[in-house]
């Protein structure tokens, strides 16, 4: 695959369906105020508390919604759909505002100016954006929850006061861009952000245009402030920063409705109608790395390419996904979860 000759930018282009802010205005901070319930806080400090977790309602409730999300993209009707291109047009009120959040979101990213020094890792210019997203979160979930009847232009006023539900889900947006003191960013923030999904009950078949916005953030992120990728292992991992979107997207292929092979990711024109999340990520990941061949800058990536059977892919990655960021000390010990014990993410 050759892609030396494209000037790759996620920061310059942005599918703009909702957001109705000028990229050129960022909103003001708001002050803080204290908390008028217990914040969620870390309860995995050790191992044995990661043991103990593997046999909790939350780590088995959120290991099922990812398994039925990989069983409702790859059922042939769900497939089929996505070929005609339906699947969008069925997407709940929540996943549409959740949208529209992450193009502002997108808009704000690039609205922050980087650093004029440039370091090989961490532009402490990201900590600007990650303020934004802590200040304005309560109003943005608000408004994803329906609280809110329409999103807020700024200035952004802060609900009064933010619901018990919104502070148990602002510590899930507020990480799931990066760490804003480590300037980096790894599945654990994805994870984050899965489990604000979750939390919001989004319809499966919803997923992967959540994603897709998210992504659009992320990437915008990780390009602008060189997010150093958090836990990578380098040449030999499936992708610096990302896991869910190759497992979503090859999950959605494994339809013979999709009429498609793991091979067919060698050809450089590939790309599976609608837009699939795996392949946006595979271009994604071999733009970044346009210095070298596919099998020598992503030898893990290309390996699949050489599976049968996209469904082979999918079991492949899940397995992967529960062994190197669920079942990871050093990953989850950064969840957090809220005193409330009637929520329906920690209950």
């Amino acid at each position: 695959l050759e892609f030396r000759r494209i000037r790759y930018s996620p920061c310059r282009s942005t599918r703009r369906t909702f957001s109705t802010m000028s990229s050129s205005a960022l909103p003001p901070l708001l002050p803080s105020t204290p908390p008028s319930v217990p914040l969620p806080r870390r309860l995995i400090l050790s191992p044995p508390d990661l043991l103990s977790f593997q046999k909790s309602n939350a780590y088995k409730s959120l290991l099922s919604y990812v398994a039925s999300i990989t069983s409702a993209l790859s059922s042939s009707t769900a497939a089929q759909a996505a070929m005609r291109g339906t699947v969008k047009g069925s997407s709940t009120g929540v996943t549409e505002r959740l949208v529209e959040v992450m193009e502002m979101l997108h808009d704000w990213a690039r609205a922050v100016p980087a650093s004029s020094k440039r370091a090989r890792f961490g532009d402490p210019q990201f900590r600007v954006f990650s303020s934004y997203v802590s200040s304005h979160g309560p109003s943005l979930l608000s408004y994803v929850q329906t609280s809110l009847p329409s999103l807020p232009s700024s200035p952004i006023s802060p609900p009064s006061p933010p619901s018990t539900s919104v502070h148990n889900l602002l510590p899930h947006l507020a990480s799931c861009f990066g760490h804003p003191t480590r300037l980096d960013y790894g599945t654990g923030h994805e994870l984050s952000y899965l489990i604000l999904l979750f939390s919001l009950r989004l319809p499966p078949l919803d997923v992967p245009e959540a994603f897709e916005a998210y992504l659009g953030v992320t990437r915008c992120l990780q390009e602008k402030f060189y997010l150093e990728p958090a836990g990578s292992h380098g040449v030999w991992g499936l992708d610096d920063y990302h896991l869910l979107p190759f497992l979503f997207g090859s999950s959605s292929l494994s339809s013979p409705a999709s009429g498609s092979a793991p091979k067919d990711a060698l050809d450089p024109s590939w790309s599976p109608l609608p837009t699939n999340l795996y392949s946006t990520s595979l271009r994604h990941t071999l733009a970044l790395k346009s210095s070298a061949p596919f099998h020598v800058v992503s030898p893990t990536l290309h390996s699949l390419t050489s599976i049968p059977t996209w469904s082979k892919v999918a079991a492949g990655l899940m397995r992967m996904w529960k062994a190197e960021v669920l079942d990871k000390f050093v990953v989850v010990q950064h969840v957090v979860f809220a005193a409330d014990e009637g929520d329906v993410w920690y209950g």
